[in-house]
Parts: C-alpha cells; structure tokens; sequence
C-alpha cells in the first residue's frame, strides 16, 4: 500500500559513506533525485534537491526543499495528458545554484532526512562545526 498526498512516505534505508581527505578543498553535499509513481503506474520525476552535509558531529535533522524543471507550455500540455514531465540533460545544474536560477522550475515538496554525522580529525583543516 502506498501512502497518499497526506502522508510522508518513508524510506528508512541507512546510508554508510566514508571520506579520508589528504586535503580540504570544498565539503560533501548530497543532490537527491526523487521519482515517483503516478496514477498509472508510470514513473516519473518527483524532483530534485541538494543540500550540504553538517560540519558538525551528531544527530541532524535536514530539510531538503525539491524543485523540477517546468518546461515549455507545449512540454506541460503533453506532461498533462500523456505523462513524462522535464528531466535535466545535465546533473550537475542540481548543486549549482546559479545555474538553477536560470532554469524555469516549481517547487515540488521537502525530503526530511535525519543524518548522523561521526567526524574525525578534522582539526588539521582547520574546520568547525
């Protein structure tokens, strides 16, 4: 059974990533990509987010707002009658701000994503939560 409009769908799989820097240049982010199922049982894009990982050691709740390209009028016609809305070519336009903005999109929803966040070491770089 899915969950509806109203209910938050939850997708509790553990992510377990591991970075060793020999030099600091810039900081993890996770770009989110989600897709959804429509009424017919086509999947198609939900959207996209980006958001940065905490600095900081500990327990962290992160709001991820998503965002989809809207397209050309003729684009959203067809979305609305036979399905498939805009996808990007290119996925690193998901992190750069600047190259969103340049984009015609909407927003499409939040993903609530709880991270835990075990750091090491990281006093040599000089970096702070």
């Amino acid at each position: 059974m899915s969950p509806t409009l109203d209910e938050p769908a939850v997708w509790a799989h553990p992510l377990d990533l591991h970075y060793a820097l020999k030099g600091f240049d810039g900081w993890p982010k996770l770009l989110l990509e989600v897709w959804t199922v429509d009424q017919f049982g086509r999947c198609e894009l939900g959207g996209y987010g980006c958001c940065v990982v905490p600095t900081s050691s500990g327990m962290h709740e992160v709001k991820v707002q998503t965002w989809r390209p809207c397209g050309t009028l003729r684009e959203q016609i067809t979305s609305f009658f036979l399905g498939g809305v805009p996808t990007l070519k290119h996925r690193e336009v998901i992190s750069s701000s600047f190259d969103r903005f340049r984009l015609h999109t909407e927003t499409a929803g939040a993903v609530s994503l709880r991270l835990c966040i075990v750091t090491k070491g990281l006093g040599r770089y000089r970096v702070t939560g």
